[in-house]
This record gives structure tokens, sequence and C-alpha cells, in this order.
């Protein structure tokens, strides 16, 4: 016999670490740098132009990261050079990876998926960056809490986390406007 509350500890770590991860996103829709157009996909020229105004805000080469979500992910699916095997040094993504999460190297950048971005006008709001544009801290990984009440026949589950985020270097940061 399984307590009833335990079948759902595991979906509710789960909508904390969801709230963590959209917060995330929320700080970073605040950059002044974009390229693409809202609701079309992003092209091969919109990712180079992204790179290029990273680099112009004198980032190093390395620790870059982009956050794009899964419709921006089937049109990188879609591009020549993530096909072909000519360009297989520069694109190197596993797109057969299901789910959220890591999904391999591009131009030099970490590949996420995630559905927690924010939305544009008809669209989401993905993100290229350097490592240092962000800063996230969590104190305390998800902890979860099981309290029965006293005067009642029912028990509440608390999860809990601390963390904190804040854009430290917008130079370094591109919003990806498409799908």
């Amino acid at each position: 016999f399984m307590p009833l509350t335990s079948m759902y500890i595991g979906e509710i770590q789960r909508s904390v670490g969801e709230k963590v991860d959209t917060d995330i996103w929320t700080e970073m829709d605040t950059l002044t740098q974009n390229v693409g157009t809202d609701n079309v996909d992003l092209t091969d020229d919109n990712f180079i132009d992204a790179d290029r105004q990273i680099n112009d805000g004198k980032a190093s080469g390395d620790e870059r990261v982009m956050v794009i979500s899964s419709l921006t992910l089937s049109a990188l699916q879609r591009m020549e050079r993530t096909n072909n095997s000519l360009y297989k040094g520069n694109y190197n993504l596993d797109l057969s990876k299901a789910g959220p999460g890591y999904k391999g190297m591009m131009l030099g950048y970490g590949v996420y998926m995630t559905q927690n971005l924010p939305a544009g006008a008809a669209g989401k709001v993905g993100f290229a960056f350097h490592r240092w544009a962000l800063a996230h801290v969590r104190q305390k990984d998800i902890g979860v809490r099981v309290a029965q009440a006293h005067d009642e026949l029912a028990q509440s589950v608390i999860a809990y986390t601390i963390y904190g985020n804040k854009l430290m270097r917008a130079t370094i940061g591109v919003e990806l406007r498409g799908k």
C-alpha cells in the first residue's frame, strides 16, 4: 500500500522545476538585441547574425548556449546544414533525442529545447547567449514536505526551493524571435 501523497511528489517537483525554468527565460526576455521575425522559422542567417552580435559584445568563443522551442528545433531539422554531412563539424545535433533538454552543438553553441519560453506576439522567443549573460543562483534544490492536518483527515504536499536570476550582460545575449 502506497500513500496517496507519494503519487504526487514527482509531479509537484517537476512543476516547481518548470517555474524556475520559466523565470530564467522571463529574465532573459529583457534583452534588447534580437534576430528573426515573430512566428516565422529562423534561418541560418538569423543564427549567424545572432552569433555576430554576441561576438560584437566581446564574449569569449566558448560556453555559449542556445535555448529554443520545439518548433524552432523542427526548423533546424529542415535546414540543409543540419542534414548535410559537409557541415557536421559545425552542426553536431542529435535531433533524435525526444523531449526537452540538451540536443547537441550548433555553431559552437550547446542547444537546448524547452517548452517554457516566453511568448512573442504570435510565436515563441528563444535565446542565444554566453554563459556570463545570465546569473542563476540556487541555494536549495527542490524540497518536498508532507504535512498532516491535525483537525481533519487531509495531508498537504508542499514543494519549495530558493533561487534567483539576474541578467548581467545584455550585450552578449540575443533574442531569437521565431516559432
